[in-house]
């Protein structure tokens, strides 16, 4: 059960980490979004996919053995690792499709999403441990 909730955190805190990013930061910097001009409709639905996708990666990749080697290193250069793989094949992708997106842009995406999955990874990581402290697993053994 503790997993879930440990699941859940890191879920919430992508999905809140993203809409600070499209709301707050991007905002300003280009015309929102460029994609339009070309006709296309952001899919909502990859979109959660893409969000529910990294959160297990993060939380079973690198916050469960950052948990388990009580260091928080592993989660912080993992999420961030992950964080720059993925945002230069979404970048190349948009630089290939959309080309709007400008190269100033794209070094900022980059930037943001690694400190966004370390963070992310280090907050799993945190709440992973929390959780297991404040609220043990039942490890009876069953014979």
């Amino acid at each position: 059960m503790n997993f879930l909730r440990q699941f859940i955190v890191t879920l919430i805190a992508i999905f809140m980490l993203e809409v600070i990013w499209l709301n707050f930061i991007i905002d300003g910097l280009v015309e929102w979004p460029a994609v339009y001009h070309f006709g296309y409709l952001p899919n909502w639905h990859l979109a959660n996919f893409y969000i529910c996708l990294m959160a297990t990666w993060i939380t079973f990749r690198f916050a469960l053995q950052a948990m388990q080697e009580l260091d928080y290193a592993p989660a912080l250069l993992g999420g961030a690792g992950l964080g720059i793989r993925v945002s230069v094949l979404y970048a190349a992708v948009n630089m290939v499709f959309f080309t709007p997106w400008s190269l100033s842009l794209i070094l900022l995406d980059i930037l943001w999403n690694t400190f966004a999955f370390a963070f992310a990874a280090v907050l799993s990581t945190y709440a992973g441990h929390w959780l297991q402290v404040r609220y043990p697993e039942n490890n009876v053994q069953r014979s």
